[in-house]
């Protein structure tokens, strides 16, 4: 499994860099855009919206049906979050750091196949929320032909320092502000519980807060289960 999975993962944050390197053009800070609300967000990388990962069914990726394998999407998303983390700048910074991204728990929502072989599909990931300990990411797989969603993933992490004064656990909006450089009205946006300024907003927001806490109480169900089997 990894003669193929450490390939295809390093050809993802490969991918990444050089991404980033042409949307920085060799600079070093964030590039920025400036939103609605006059603050500062990032082109792309995944904070203040989608970063976009490109792909196609493999010949790894398919069953016997001759469509995408369900273990294939989770391997395509986590190579979508590779590239977006080495394009924002994350990865960087967890190297610097010793940092780690671990992945807590993860749910996926399988609509609709992608088919057939070498089809092509996106893969829009972004930061959807972030509290005093976890990241929330949603990755969406849309087929780029039609527009439609086909697989929803929620992936629940926690970024973890191996040394230093912050050792363990590590509050994910201090990474992005203070390390990072992220606009701290971007990050705020992202932090439970969410706040918008408009009734519009307001909704969106809303949905994605029930999502989480929804989320996280199936995620304490499950855990208080294991407890019990391993009593």
């Amino acid at each position: 499994m990894g003669l193929i999975h450490t390939p295809r993962t390093l050809a993802s944050i490969a991918k990444g860099l050089w991404r980033r390197h042409q949307l920085l053009g060799g600079a070093s800070t964030t590039v920025t855009q400036p939103s609605s609300k006059g603050s500062q967000t990032p082109i792309g990388f995944g904070l203040g919206n989608a970063y976009r990962y490109k792909s196609r069914v493999g010949l790894f990726d398919v069953d016997y049906l001759g469509h995408m394998n369900n273990a294939a999407y989770l391997s395509h998303a986590e190579f979508a979050r590779w590239e977006m983390m080495s394009c924002n700048g994350l990865l960087s910074h967890f190297f610097k750091s010793k940092m780690h991204f671990i992945v807590a728990s993860t749910a996926v929502r399988y609509r609709q196949e992608i088919r057939p072989l070498f089809g092509s599909f996106v893969v829009e990931s972004f930061v959807a929320a972030m509290d005093e300990r976890s990241v929330w990411i949603f990755q969406n797989f849309v087929t780029p032909k039609d527009g439609r969603l086909r697989t929803q993933v929620i992936v629940q992490g926690v970024l973890v320092a191996t040394s230093g004064p912050k050792k363990g656990v590590t509050k994910p909006a201090d990474v992005f502000t203070e390390s990072m450089g992220v606009d701290k009205d971007v990050v705020a946006s992202l932090c439970v519980p969410l706040s918008s300024e408009n009734d519009t907003d307001q909704d969106v927001f809303h949905n994605i807060n029930e999502v989480i806490g929804n989320y996280s109480k199936l995620e304490t169900s499950v855990r208080e289960l294991a407890s019990r089997t391993e009593e």
